[in-house]
């Protein structure tokens, strides 16, 4: 059964459309054809309204409705707070209803009275609101956090508005737009049509937006990876468009393309929500996504059903309007190129889709792979559709013989400069293969003759009067395919400079210093300041037990606390034993001691056991002569005392024994029981040891006096694990070469007895490991405050265990992390820029690093991008946190920006210790999410040992900062520059096409009402 969640109050206005909605096909059926249109019209002024109530707790920041606690902070502004309603998944999908029924009601009047038309809208709008219910757009958060779980870092920018406005509104009227046109009859055609233009003007422009933003934020130049969000839009997009040519060269596709238009849409909004995209996806596929893939399924069924019915009258239409002119030859090949790179796009999105549906695990080329995938198909369809652009408009003025000596030359001239290329010989990206460089000059060739081809026939209608634009469509179609063509030479020119990284330049930039850039600028950096916000972000209330981040602070915190936890409790533990404990003296003395060697010891023998340790078996062997006492010789004996760990076998050390050890060059037992019987004594196996009771004999070591009761005589090959050293017997004696000895006795110094071997306490060990070795890391850990942290093992298991888990018999992912803490920190910088011809300004660029970034795994530094226009090129420059690698003994594992360990460190001023180690490790986990991701499947071992590396080397960076000693101070802040070609005609060229596309849509209203005019 599906459960539904616990309803916002601003929910209700929504469902009460959500009912009218669902009551239209009731209405239909009844026969009340009006009911149904007041139904649409006042289900669609509800959600308007029930957009204004929803802006309410962004607004006042009511962290019981679930967007506005995922979406939004104390700290964010109020003009992002307001944008912030359509920054999350159910947000975006109930805007796209509200943009769909504001679409409605402009349409209504001429087609809301068509029953397949509002059967259609109802549908929509029903799909799209239950998709935003499921994607938690009115969940009520019943016991609501003290603060917002903050705005993903990426999404801070004004291009929140402009972006998904534009990508959302184009998305809405082009689906209502399709459907008004397909299923509204005779009085939808001009409205619905109108609909469609303005959206896929919209769409334009937010995919054009989009990449502009990835352009700024990502600080890497590209503006298009093929991540699967930018690649759904652009299916939409070659959708959208190839209806625009087929619907001329052959109009009977009109309906099928309309129908899979409406049905794109919806598959792209389903991808943005499944996980196929690493950048835009919200969550993995939910019943409200579902019912997104179900629209789109259903729009390919519609595409299905009327492509079936019109594909022979289409291939014939198709062939008469390129057989009867050279207009129709460039629409209709535009179209097929158009067609072609629809389907190819369409599928590769559907079938992955459709796969993460059912719960198989699938993916979409993007990066490199996108690269290598796309390309090699979509690049030669551009080249045909850039050809068959002059057709279109050459043929009024020149004719085939003039658009085939076009070709031809352009032809020819391509032909030469991509072998060119090929060759070597021209170099327009140097550091590009000779294939890109093939591929940019072949394009840049057909790009500059459709650009000119369009030009000269707008600058042609344009003498015939100003008003051309809108009196004459073909003079806005021209502008529309100039602004086709000047994106795609923009592409061409940047697209390599903008993905490749080694076109990047470094440079460190320090304060009161200046670098040369690329193209004669310079830039120097005034001043710098580092500041942390006053308003706090909760990062705990629903991340605990579910964030990634918290799985990974976890593990690590766990192997901290049986580690070196561990190893510090009991080093301070045995320490402070050690100060009202002699034996604890002595031990640690007698532990730490240089050997002492004999010469040749004689220590006469009461009884000799002969132990085979493979078997358990033993034998004694008494002296055969009670007048003659059996003795054991040592000659050549090093003495020591060792210490030995004693664990539970998982590693965890529980105890110390303190033994006396020796090692004879040679051992020689006498007088032993073979002799009585003139047997040779039998030595079972290299598995050998004797037991030797000695209860009168006394050694002196160096002071010590050591009473012994017992002796044991190991082997070589016992200790050693291999045959080193020799055993023989004879009747009377057992020889024995280079081989062990552990006493067992009582030792005495200066009144202070002990029993050998001794059971000590387990401090014993790292104590005498940390005396001895001044490990510079343990001594830096010892004297930070993680001291008093890891100094109680009791303290530090319940910082990753809780009361409940462990009740509930499950504690993974539990950290008792602080509930709030400081939301953001900024450097703020002044840079002023120089360049040719007296160019200079000051740009203030800001560095953030937001925390919430971190803890959901998507991190919190966003670099900083300066653009330097240079005519049609851009100075690309990207400013980044320098690193903070060296104010510890031992270089830490990753190299963490210095906002980061600044955030810390201001953050450290008003926590405890304990709360200290719980955020730095779920601040080192969000740092390194992507390497302990695959480290743990990979070699998890070393990951659990890396992570808590990574946690300690973090908190000492960031308690031992200086802020006033700065890397910025220091060093500066690092640079990377790169020129990209041709930048400004990728953004400018998609303006152009959307202004034309409102000019076409201007000119159709003003041709239609001259002719209304003229039939009156």
């Amino acid at each position: 059964m599906i459960e539904l969640p616990p309803l916002h109050y601003t929910g209700i206005l929504p469902v009460a459309a959500l009912v009218l909605f669902i009551a239209i096909p009731v209405a239909l059926v009844a026969g009340r054809r009006r009911a149904a249109r007041l139904l649409a019209i006042t289900g669609s002024l509800l959600l308007l309204a029930g957009w204004l109530v929803y802006e309410i707790p962004f607004i006042t920041l009511d962290y019981s409705l679930h967007e506005v606690y995922w979406n939004t902070s104390p700290g964010l502004p109020l003009w992002m707070r307001i944008a912030s309603a359509w920054a999350g998944g159910g947000g975006s999908l109930f805007l796209f209803t509200v943009i769909a029924a504001t679409g409605f009601l402009a349409v209504q009047r001429r087609v809301a009275g068509e029953k397949k038309f509002l059967l259609a809208y109802a549908a929509l709008q029903v799909s799209v609101q239950l998709a935003a219910f499921f994607n938690d757009a009115f969940t009520l958060i019943e016991n609501p956090p003290p603060s917002g779980a903050g705005l993903n870092p990426l999404l801070k920018s004004p291009w929140l508005y402009p972006h998904p406005l534009t990508t959302f509104g184009g998305y809405a009227l082009l689906a209502l737009g399709s459907l008004a046109v397909l299923l509204g009859g005779r009085g939808a055609a001009r409205r619905g049509i109108a609909v469609y233009g303005a959206g896929w003007a919209l769409l334009t422009l937010g995919i054009m937006l989009g990449g502009l933003w990835s352009y700024e934020t990502f600080g890497w130049g590209g503006y298009w990876a093929w991540d699967p969000v930018e690649t759904s839009e652009l299916m939409v997009w070659l959708v959208a468009t190839t209806l625009f040519h087929l619907s001329v060269a052959a109009p009977s596709t009109r309906r099928a393309f309309l129908s899979l238009t409406a049905g794109s849409v919806l598959l792209a909004m389903y991808i943005t929500r499944t996980g196929l995209s690493p950048l835009h996806s919200f969550a993995a596929p939910s019943i409200g996504a579902l019912i997104l893939l179900a629209g789109g399924l259903a729009g390919l069924a519609g595409f299905l059903y009327y492509i079936g019915y019109a594909a022979p009258l289409a291939a014939r239409e198709l062939w008469k309007s390129i057989r009867r002119s050279l207009y129709g030859f460039g629409v209709g090949v535009a179209g097929v190129s158009l067609a072609i790179a629809a389907f190819f796009v369409y599928g590769t999105m559907l079938v992955p889709s459709v796969l993460t549906a059912i719960g198989i695990s699938a993916s979409v080329p993007q990066m490199d792979s996108g690269i290598a995938y796309f390309h090699p198909v979509l690049y030669p369809l551009a080249l045909v559709f850039l050809a068959a652009i002059p057709a279109s408009f050459l043929s009024e003025r020149y004719g085939w013989k003039g658009y085939l000596s076009l070709i031809v030359s352009g032809a020819i001239v391509s032909a030469v400069a991509g072998l060119a290329a090929l060759a070597g010989l021209l170099q327009v990206a140097p550091l590009s293969p000779p294939t890109t460089n093939a591929m940019m000059v072949v394009g840049v060739v057909w790009a500059s003759i459709a650009l000119a081809a369009t030009g000269g026939d707008l600058a042609a209608r344009l003498l015939r009067g100003p008003l051309a634009l809108v009196r004459d469509r073909m003079a806005g179609v021209s502008l529309l395919h100039m602004g086709m063509a000047l994106t795609l030479l923009g592409v061409l020119l940047s697209g390599t400079y903008a993905y490749n990284q080694q076109y990047f330049r470094e440079y460190s930039l320090r304060p009161g210093g200046e670098v040369v850039l690329p193209g004669g600028y310079t830039l120097s950096l005034e001043g710098y300041r580092y500041s942390i916000s006053n308003s706090s972000v909760d990062i705990y209330t629903q991340y605990v037990g579910r964030a990634e981040t918290y799985y990974l602070a976890w593990i690590g915190l766990n192997t901290l606390t049986s580690d070196l936890g561990d190893m510090v409790s009991s080093l301070l533990g045995f320490e402070k034993k050690l100060a009202g404990n002699e034996t604890l003296r002595l031990a640690a003395s007698l532990a730490s001691r240089e050997p002492v060697e004999t010469r040749r010891l004689v220590v006469e023998v009461e009884e000799v056991v002969q132990r085979d340790l493979s078997s358990n078996a033993t034998l004694a062997l008494p002296p055969y002569n009670a007048t003659r006492p059996a003795r054991l010789v040592l000659e050549n004996t090093t003495w020591w005392f060792n210490v030995r760990p004693l664990s539970t076998g998982r590693g965890v050390l529980v105890a110390t024994e303190l033994q006396l050890v020796g090692k004879a060059d040679r051992i020689v037992v006498e007088n032993i029981v073979g002799a009585a019987s003139k047997k040779p004594v039998e030595i079972p196996s290299f598995h050998t040891i004797y037991e030797v009771s000695a209860p009168n004999a006394t050694l002196r070591l160096n002071g010590a006096e050591v009473e012994v009761s017992n002796i044991t005589i190991l082997p070589a090959a016992v200790v050693e694990g291999s045959k080193a050293g020799t055993v023989k017997a004879n009747v009377s004696t057992i020889i024995l070469s280079n081989a062990y000895l552990v006493i067992r006795g009582r030792l005495a110094e200066n009144g202070t007895g002990l029993v050998l071997p001794s059971l000590l306490d387990k401090g014993l060990v790292v104590y005498l490991y940390y005396r001895e070795n001044r490990d510079p890391y343990l001594d830096y850990i010892l004297n930070s405050s993680l001291r008093d942290v890891l100094r109680d093992p009791h303290s530090l298991i319940f910082l990753t265990h809780s009361q409940q888990c462990l009740s509930a018999g499950r504690c993974e992912g539990y950290v008792d992390a602080p509930r709030l803490v400081p939301e953001s920190a900024w450097l703020d910088l002044k840079i002023a820029v120089r360049g040719p011809g007296g160019f200079a300004e000051e740009r203030n660029v800001r560095l953030r690093f937001e925390a919430y970034g971190e803890i959901q795994g998507i991190h919190g530094l966003v670099p900083q991008v300066v653009r330097i226009p240079s005519g049609v090129d851009e100075v690309y420059i990207v400013v980044h946190v320098p690193v903070v690698e060296e104010n510890i003994p031992v270089r830490p594992s990753y190299g963490y920006h210095e906002l980061l360990v600044y955030y810390l460190h201001e953050a450290f001023k008003k926590l405890s210790p304990r709360e200290r180690l719980a955020l730095t490790a779920l601040m080192a986990s969000g740092y390194t999410v992507d390497d302990m991701r695959r480290l743990l499947r990979e070699a998890p071992q070393s990951a659990t040992y890396l992570l808590e590396k990574n946690i300690i080397d973090l908190y000492l960076l960031a308690e031992h900062y200086d802020p006033a000693h700065s890397v910025v101070a220091e060093k500066g802040v690092v640079v990377q520059v790169k020129v990209i070609p041709g930048a400004s005609l990728v953004f400018y060229g998609p303006l152009l096409m959307a202004l034309a596309e409102t000019l076409v849509l201007v000119s159709a209203a003003y041709t239609g009402r001259r002719r209304s005019a003229g039939k009156a």
